[in-house]
């Protein structure tokens, strides 16, 4: 059953999401990943990356984010599945436009805006050849 949130809890996610994005623009400053990242050839945006390589330094893992780190899907795709009972312990995030909606006090649109939405991600060595 899907569990759902009060407009708190969702107001507190995304602040959370957007403190912890904006950590880590500063941490993608640094020059240790900036040269993995252009050493990499990935054509994915350096937060995006930094965010995803920072969850795999915090825990061990070895790799580079879109390499190492794939969602169900994306390991699905290449041949591989996830091995039974693992458990996603990375996330990436997206940030996702909205619309403006009319306002119902004044007819007047309000302004188009961003939300991140974040997706987990399973690491190389949660996975196995689908062959098996």
């Amino acid at each position: 059953m899907k569990k759902t949130f009060t407009p708190e809890e969702k107001s507190k996610h995304f602040q959370d999401l957007r403190m912890r994005w904006a950590a880590t623009k500063e941490l993608s400053k640094d020059e240790q990943i900036q040269r993995a990242f252009l050493h990499s050839g990935l054509t994915v945006s350096i937060n995006g990356f930094t965010w995803i390589y920072q969850q795999m330094q915090e825990q061990g893992l070895a790799g580079l984010p879109v390499i190492d780190a794939k969602t169900f899907d994306g390991w699905k795709h290449s041949g591989f599945k996830v091995k039974k009972g693992e458990k996603s312990t990375l996330s990436g995030i997206v940030w996702v436009s909205v619309d403006g909606k009319l306002s119902a006090e004044d007819g007047e649109k309000k302004e188009k805006h961003c939300y991140p939405k974040s997706y987990h991600l399973f690491h190389v060595s949660q996975v196995e050849p689908i062959n098996n």
